[in-house]
């Protein structure tokens, strides 16, 4: 008896010591995975400043991909009431110089124009604050009044009966309602 107690006690404690060198080992190899992380995330950060310095500086190439139910993407020679210089056909390229409010600084073989931000989607979402702008169009032009949400369901006050009313030929009307008068809303 004395024996077998003593091998479970021995058991368990080398069954302790070992899993916790195994824990202590996985702890170790999780925070040097997360120290590579840190320092991969570092470098992106780096990467993207760099690239969007670049493009700043150069501009971009990109390939008008229009929606189905446009011909051709306007370009005007100014931001604000300004006339059109080119019209740009699907699959046409053109470089994307600059930014500037809601819309984007765009040249087409010699000449400088702008077009909506909308229109055209930068290859760095950092570029752009197309959604920001959307999001804050959409809040200022809901409106408050008409608060329809999808989880309530308006239910009225009767149950659905035959109308009472009568048709022209003095037969009785087929349609439902909920009116409580009893009258749908031919009558």
């Amino acid at each position: 008896m004395k024996k077998t107690s003593l091998l479970i006690l021995i058991l368990l404690i080398s069954t302790n010591i070992f899993c916790q060198t195994k824990i202590d080992s996985l702890e170790i190899l999780i925070n040097n995975l997360k120290e590579e992380k840190s320092i991969i995330d570092e470098k992106i950060k780096n990467a993207e400043k760099e690239i969007i310095k670049i493009i700043k500086a150069e501009g971009y190439e990109i390939t008008v991909k229009l929606p189905y139910y446009k011909k051709y993407l306007e370009v005007k020679n100014k931001i604000k009431g300004g006339r059109i210089i080119a019209k740009i056909k699907d699959g046409e390229k053109l470089l994307v110089i600059g930014k500037e409010d809601i819309y984007l600084k765009v040249k087409i073989k010699d000449k400088i124009g702008f077009t909506f931000i909308s229109n055209l989607e930068p290859p760095i979402n950092l570029l752009s604050q197309k959604k920001e702008y959307y999001n804050s169009f959409k809040k200022n032009t809901t409106s408050k009044s008409f608060n329809y949400s999808k989880d309530k369901t308006y239910k009225s006050k009767c149950s659905s009966t035959q109308c009472t009313g009568r048709t022209k030929k003095g037969s009785r009307c087929r349609n439902r309602t909920t009116n409580c008068s009893g009258r749908c809303y031919r009558h």
